[in-house]
């Protein structure tokens, strides 16, 4: 019993900071999202504009088809339309991830205030009753 009792926090306030950081992290996730959005699809759709003429001058359906270094003309034209949606792609991943990642941990700190305040308020009703027993 003593072994889980110290699993859990000794004060209510700590409970209260797990569930705070837990807000915070999702609010960040959220405003993350929301400012990134309009950045992100901007910046894709001028790839993808890249991408599709590229692919329809060449007339291949990925650019990944394309080799630019047999081309005599447009060469500069196919490096940095691919350049540009690589770089996309590794963008959008990288900033979809660290959105997630905060999300989840945000998600996972409340759960877990809440289910160990809970587990928390438990024992202490648990110990007060005995208590109470014990004195009449």
């Amino acid at each position: 019993m003593d072994e889980l009792k110290a699993l859990y926090f000794k004060s209510i306030k700590e409970y209260q900071l797990l569930f705070k950081a837990g807000v915070i992290l999702l609010g960040l996730s959220l405003t993350g999202l929301i400012q990134t959005t309009p950045i992100i699809s901007k910046l894709s759709s001028d790839t993808r504009l890249l991408q599709y003429k590229l692919e329809e001058k060449h007339q291949v359906s990925h650019i990944s088809e394309i080799d630019c270094n047999g081309l005599k003309l447009g060469q500069a034209d196919c490096r940095f339309a691919k350049y540009k949606y690589s770089e996309n792609e590794t963008t959008i991943d990288f900033s979809v991830k660290i959105i997630v990642f905060f999300l989840y941990l945000g998600s996972l700190l409340i759960t877990f205030s809440g289910f160990a305040f809970s587990k928390s308020a438990q024992n202490e009703y648990i110990a007060n009753n005995k208590q109470i027993n014990k004195d009449t």
